[in-house]
Parts: C-alpha cells; sequence; structure tokens
C-alpha cells in the first residue's frame, strides 16, 4: 500500500485528483480516504485544487477537516472561492444541524457582497430559538456591515424570524435601493418609478438549464433583471409579498419594460394556490430532461457541496418505498409528493420525486392554463434561437439575438459501473410510475 501511496504522490495534482474522484465514484471510500488526506497536506496546490479537496473531505467521514480548509479557503485571495467556500461551509454545518455556525458562514459569505442562498439561511433561522435569532443580529452589527446588500437582507430575514415585520421590510428596501443602485441598467435606480410585478416565473426544473434560459431571457433588452435570480419566496409563507417586491426593479408606468425571476425549485411545492392568488396574470415557464441524467447531476451538484453524503447510490434511498406509494395508488400520486415535499412522509427522495414531471406539473396546467409553457432541454440545447423565439413570443416581447452561453454547468467524472447500475434503476422507477400515473 506504501508502495501505491507513494506513486500517487508523484503523479500532478489534476492526476491525483482524478485518481481520488475515480475511487470515490467506485465506492472505494478507505483508498480515497487514504489519498485524500496525503494530498490534503501538501502546500504546493493551487486554491482552485485545495478547494476541490475540500469538497472530496465530507464524502469520506471528514467533515470537520472539510469546515476548516473552506474557512481558510474563505479568507483567501480569491474572492469567488472565498465566497463559495464559506456558502459550502455553511450547508455542512446546516447538515450537522449546526445552525449557529451556519449562519455565521452565511454573514462571512455576505462580507463578500453578491447573494446568499436564501433558503438555506431561512431554513437555518427556522430552527433557531429567539434567544439566538438575537445573538445572530448582535454579531452583524457588531461586524458594521458596509453598503453591501446581502447584509441588510440577511438583517431583514433575522428581523421577520423575530416577528418584527416592518423592521424586515425597511432592511429589505434598503437592501433593494443597494443592490439595484449599483447596478448598470439602462433603466437607473429611482425610488419615483413604481415596483415592476413579475411577468415570468422559471418554476424548473431543477439541473434542467433553468438558469440558463432565465440568463437569456434577462438578456432581451425589454426585460429587466431581479435582485436575484432564485427568491424562492413562495415556500416561505412567513414572508410578506410587500418583502417580495422589493425584489423587483422599478420602471415608469408604460415604460414596456418586464421582469421575473426563476426559482427552480417552485413546481415541487404545495404553492400553485398562493402563486395564483398573488399573481393571476404570470406565465410560467418549465424546462424538464431526462429524468434520470437529471437525478444524478442534481446528486453530484449537491455532493459537490457538501449537501448530500457519499456516491451516486444514495440517489437510490427509499426508491422501493417512494415507488409503491406512487404505483400502489396512483391518483393520490399528487398528495403523497406534496406531504413528501412537506417532509410529512416516512420515506424521503427528492432528487427522484424532482422527476416525476407529469405528476408534478398536473396542478400548475390546471390553475394556469395558457400560462404555462414547458419546454425541454434536448431541444433548447439543439436549436436555442428557435426555442427562444418561442419563449419571447409566450412572453410578448419581440425576437432578438440574444447571448447563447450556459450556465451551472457541472464538471463530472465518466460513468463508472456503480453509477450505470444506478441509472438503470432509476429508469426502472420512472418507467413504472409514468405508467402508473398514465392509468389512473
Amino acid at each position: 500500500m506504501k508502495k501505491i501511496l507513494d506513486l500517487f504522490l508523484k503523479r500532478s495534482p489534476t492526476q491525483k485528483l482524478q485518481s481520488i474522484q475515480g475511487l470515490l465514484d467506485q465506492g472505494k471510500f478507505a483508498d480515497a480516504h487514504q489519498q485524500l488526506l496525503a494530498l490534503k497536506n501538501q502546500r504546493d496546490l493551487d486554491l482552485k485544487d485545495r478547494f476541490k479537496i475540500a469538497n472530496m473531505l465530507p464524502l469520506i467521514d471528514q467533515d470537520q477537516q472539510a469546515i476548516e480548509l473552506f474557512r481558510e479557503l474563505g479568507r483567501g485571495e480569491d474572492p469567488r472561492i472565498a465566497k463559495k467556500s464559506f456558502s459550502v461551509a455553511m450547508s455542512i454545518h446546516r447538515r450537522l444541524q449546526q445552525p449557529e455556525l451556519a449562519i455565521d458562514a452565511a454573514i462571512e459569505s455576505c462580507a463578500l457582497g453578491g447573494s446568499v442562498p436564501w433558503s438555506s439561511v431561512s431554513r437555518l433561522l427556522d430552527d433557531c430559538d429567539d434567544a439566538a435569532a438575537v445573538r445572530l443580529r448582535q454579531k452583524m452589527n457588531d461586524l458594521h456591515p458596509s453598503e453591501k446588500y446581502p447584509f441588510y437582507k440577511l438583517f431583514s430575514l433575522i428581523e421577520n424570524r423575530l416577528s418584527n415585520s416592518d423592521s424586515s421590510l425597511e432592511m429589505m428596501k434598503t437592501s433593494a435601493r443597494l443592490g439595484f443602485g449599483k447596478r448598470k441598467s439602462t433603466v437607473p435606480w429611482d425610488e419615483s418609478n413604481p415596483l415592476l410585478r413579475p411577468s415570468f416565473i422559471v418554476i424548473g426544473g431543477m439541473k434542467c438549464g433553468s438558469t440558463t434560459l432565465f440568463n437569456q431571457i434577462a438578456s432581451h433588452p425589454k426585460c429587466l433583471s431581479p435582485l436575484e435570480k432564485e427568491l424562492q419566496f413562495f415556500q416561505y409563507p412567513e414572508l410578506d409579498p410587500d418583502w417580495y417586491f422589493q425584489h423587483f426593479p422599478r420602471a415608469k408606468s408604460g415604460s414596456g419594460f418586464i421582469t421575473g425571476e426563476g426559482s427552480p425549485g417552485y413546481f415541487a411545492y404545495d404553492i400553485v394556490g398562493r402563486v395564483k392568488s398573488l399573481l393571476p396574470n404570470v406565465k410560467l415557464i418549465f424546462v424538464r430532461r431526462d429524468p434520470v441524467a437529471r437525478a444524478i447531476s442534481h446528486l453530484r451538484h449537491n455532493i459537490r457541496y457538501g449537501m448530500a453524503g457519499k456516491g451516486v447510490a444514495a440517489v437510490l434511498e427509499n426508491v422501493d418505498a417512494l415507488q409503491s406509494a406512487i404505483c400502489d395508488n396512483p391518483a393520490e400520486a399528487e398528495e403523497t409528493m406534496r406531504l413528501l415535499f412537506r417532509g410529512e412522509t416516512s420515506f424521503s427522495n427528492h432528487f427522484l420525486a424532482l422527476g416525476c414531471y407529469e405528476i408534478l406539473l398536473g396542478r400548475w396546467r390546471r390553475q394556469f392554463s395558457g400560462q404555462l409553457l414547458e419546454l425541454e432541454l434536448d431541444e433548447f440545447q439543439a436549436n436555442p434561437v428557435a426555442v427562444m423565439n418561442q419563449v419571447f413570443e409566450f412572453l410578448e416581447l419581440e425576437p432578438v439575438e440574444v447571448p447563447n452561453e450556459s450556465s451551472n454547468v457541472g464538471q463530472y467524472s465518466r460513468s463508472d459501473a456503480e453509477t450505470e447500475r444506478v441509472m438503470e434503476r432509476l429508469r426502472e422507477f420512472y418507467s413504472q410510475v409514468d405508467q402508473a400515473w398514465g392509468s389512473r
């Protein structure tokens, strides 16, 4: 074994990382553990390689070492890696049920500017008692936040958690003023102009190209971007609509500008009625992808960012229970999904459930008949111009040429025998579910 390790250490950093990733994909965690710890102690690695190592450490049950390395990278010279590092550290703390440490990581991320994963922060605040929320507010005050909008948005979430709705809204208004005020836009920020209501929402799916689609819509000269793409407001009923609307730009009445958002988790949650009530005329867009490829991509994304456990086999957790729940009683499949995403079932597997498109979209189709555009990722990739013209027509915008650039593309290793086995079981699962749903 020592000879193998010596040979490993003579390889280039890229070769070493590929070797470890291959062992992890094959479920050889003991071998990966040895190589990874040997590599971790090498100080001649660049920041990107050290970030990859930190991402791998949780897969060999080294969460604390991962957190320490992420925090070290968070104080490094590369602001992009630093921000990502604090974000992943927050996810690991959250998975370990350490809400206050997770919020500390979120605060440090805020200090670097840019956006923060608000859904994670909101859930963490739900886990805190009032005393903990007050302490977190004090920590932020002690940091003397600079003129960066994420600080004030985090302040607003804490105030909302403490039931200080007026203060929460004022903090959000400050966040919007700072965020939009520093943005270069064809329409300068002017608080005398009315807020635009969202004309469209990209409701999903997750890992289906929704970010690329949203960015291309936002590139249209008549579309103004929100403060952030993923607002996830409708998943949190305790948040006030006025708080939500502060995330959108302002423009003169009759200017012809539109705005919207893209929260790809929306389509899976029991929020159709709330969306219809608040935005009865909004147009919805959904992108679907082969559900097997989607599930594997989603799991690997979560592993990469500290939100999941070991290996691709984790995607099959509770597969038999979920398949039985749907196939044994397909008439109740929508209710099964509703309870699953509310955490009220004895089993849970979002990786699987998020690919049950027909079941999850049923409620949206009924409530938003004529207001829902469904797209295929394969077609979007093969014919981007034609698909974007279809989208612009749906949104009543003039067709224009927009940059054809993909976003959030993960770099993953090639499939191995274990992944192929998992994918075969996934194909069986989705085939059985589709048959059962179609026969109801």
